[in-house]
């Protein structure tokens, strides 16, 4: 299970689905740089370099192949744009 962003994800033969349950509060008890046992996003964040928290060191036994992280990023950001592109007040790009 991989929680992106506050959601869970399945990855089995690559195929990244995410949503909708959540570690939510307990993550600092069950994400893997908190020596828990779940796979969540945060981790995945971390492992990708995206974002430092908790113990990276946690992760080298779990082994995550930079395939899976990589999809999963992928799998975030989509979801992110699409959730921009609903709320947006009108179509185009965003100047960032």
């Amino acid at each position: 299970m991989l929680e992106i962003l506050y959601f869970y994800a399945e990855c089995s033969n690559l195929q990244i689905k995410v949503g909708p349950d959540s570690v939510g509060f307990q993550l600092q008890v069950k994400g893997l740089v908190f020596g828990g046992t779940t796979l969540t996003a945060s981790d995945v964040a971390v492992a990708s370099g995206v974002a430092d928290m908790g113990d990276p060191d946690c992760l080298k036994k779990h082994q995550l192949s930079e395939t899976l992280t990589t999809r999963a990023m992928d799998v975030i950001h989509n979801m992110v744009e699409d959730v921009v592109d609903q709320v947006k007040v009108c179509a185009g790009l965003i100047n960032k």
